[in-house]
């Protein structure tokens, strides 16, 4: 144990107050998504919170980096760039995490893996001799073509008894279970369905608790004609059994795990090695396609990957309703004035886009030449900026007809507008959706003004709309 200790201190003094950091952004996340309300994405999968053992002992950052990258995933994907929730600014945690947190912990995560890997190797070389007392795997991999197993097994069946070491029993149990589902999982199925059982984005195979729901999905349907009921519920249960013990921390494991636990565990780890072994050489290359779309769309919700092709276009455009935009909003008022309560009330639920614009064309002599300039250097301003085109215009107008028709003239078609109808006796605004259901008129309008382009302006046909409902 002390070497572990001294290493720990090692990794501490390497961290500094970033530990510290880490646990807080944890705390700070899960004590705020359940008033986040985004239950309703279809794509949203809840993040499991760990167990307080596991946060608490630094040597487990290999398992806590995974928990930090889906809280920086879930902090981008599920919320808008300005979304809040009780204070926390979403976007500001997840580049927090992506940018600073995430990166510097990569290297750690590598020396905490090679220390893992150097001290089994370690005993690896010492378990030789180590006296078997009485093997605790009965089955021998190589007959199922598992050659690769060998050391892990020899190790377990020095391990497992042993007065000193049983205590890493449940981690190389773990470790043998894991390996074996992603064998399985790798020659079962076809290419196109490896995102079932790698992270692409991290670079690794998903992990233990995936693979055994990913079995649990696939054993009553895609696989339940190479095991015939072989691989039930019991099975399942084995398995996040030893997935959870497995987990525990050095401290949970000297509390939790005594010398009976192989004697306990042996006969239902045989039974389920048994079963998975013999279903591995059955279903060995079949490279299956998984195509039945309900299947697919329970594998992708429960492994928190995107939908289905077919429900994609669906899904999207039901997010898409329910998604906050932001707008520029245009006030073009003159003698009667606008009220911005009202115009922002109007938009919920999405948002108004920086300041307001406001226009006033109201003028005493009532030339043209003055507001016309005027509505010029406003919308000049605007398409000056970079990305204009991307620009959402929301536009309120209670100005004269041949001023808001300049308006629009000069917005041009070539960005998105929303136009809102004012209703006088009830003095609120509506969104017209379709102009031509709202009893509009369509107008070809000749001998317009025209005006000099400029270089950002391009050319475009202009359908004009007006209210009947004008002073």
């Amino acid at each position: 144990m002390l070497i572990i200790e001294e290493f720990r201190k090692i990794i501490s003094n390497e961290l500094g107050n970033t530990w510290d950091i880490i646990q807080r952004e944890i705390k700070e996340y899960f004590n705020i998504i359940d008033f986040a309300n985004i239950n309703y994405r279809k794509n949203y999968r809840k993040i499991i919170q760990p167990q307080e053992e596991i946060l608490d002992d630094l040597l487990n950052i290999p398992e806590i980096y995974p928990l930090l990258y889906e809280i920086k995933e879930s902090n981008f994907n599920n919320f808008d760039s300005d979304s809040i929730t009780k204070n926390y600014n979403h976007y500001e945690h997840g580049y927090y995490l992506r940018d600073i947190i995430l990166p510097q912990l990569d290297p750690i995560v590598k020396r905490i893996e090679s220390f893992r890997i150097e001290n089994f190797n370690k005993l690896a070389d010492t378990q030789k001799e180590i006296q078997i007392i009485k093997k605790f795997i009965d089955h021998n991999f190589q007959d199922y073509g598992l050659i690769h197993y060998d050391s892990y097994i020899n190790v377990i069946n020095g391990v497992a008894y042993h007065e000193d070491f049983y205590i890493i029993l449940p981690n190389l149990l773990r470790c043998v279970f894991e390996n074996l589902l992603y064998d399985i999982f790798q020659t079962a199925l076809d290419k196109k369905h490896t995102d079932f059982i790698f992270l692409k984005s991290q670079a690794r195979a998903r992990d233990f608790s995936q693979l055994i729901a990913l079995l649990n999905i696939l054993k009553d349907k895609g696989f339940k004609p190479y095991h015939k009921d072989s691989i039930n519920q019991n099975v399942i249960e084995v398995l996040r059994e030893i997935q959870k013990t497995g987990n525990l921390s050095v401290h949970q494991i000297l509390r939790q795990i005594d010398r009976n636990f192989a004697d306990n565990m042996k006969e239902k780890v045989n039974r389920v090695l048994l079963v998975l072994l013999v279903f591995f050489t059955k279903i060995q290359n079949k490279n299956l396609v998984i195509i039945d779309e309900i299947l697919i769309d329970k594998i992708y919700k429960t492994l928190g990957l995107t939908e289905t092709k077919k429900h994609r276009k669906l899904i999207d455009e039901k997010e898409q309703a329910s998604r906050i935009s932001a707008w520029k909003v245009i006030i073009q008022e003159d003698n009667i004035k606008i009220d911005e309560k009202a115009v922002i009330q109007s938009i919920l639920p999405d948002i108004v886009d920086g300041k307001i614009i406001k226009i006033n064309c109201g003028i005493d002599d009532e030339k043209w030449e003055k507001p016309k300039k005027l509505l010029e250097s406003v919308i000049d301003d605007v398409f000056n900026v970079e990305g204009f085109y991307n620009y959402k215009f929301a536009v309120f107008s209670l100005a004269r007809i041949s001023y808001s028709i300049y308006l629009g003239f000069l917005l041009t078609d070539q960005v998105k507008i929303r136009y809102s109808q004012y209703n006088r006796d009830l003095q609120t605004w509506k969104w017209v959706k379709d102009i031509r259901g709202f009893g509009y008129s369509s107008l070809d309008i000749i001998g317009l003004v025209k005006r000099r382009k400029k270089k950002n302006h391009r050319n475009c046909n202009q359908n004009i709309y007006f209210s009947k409902n004008f002073r």
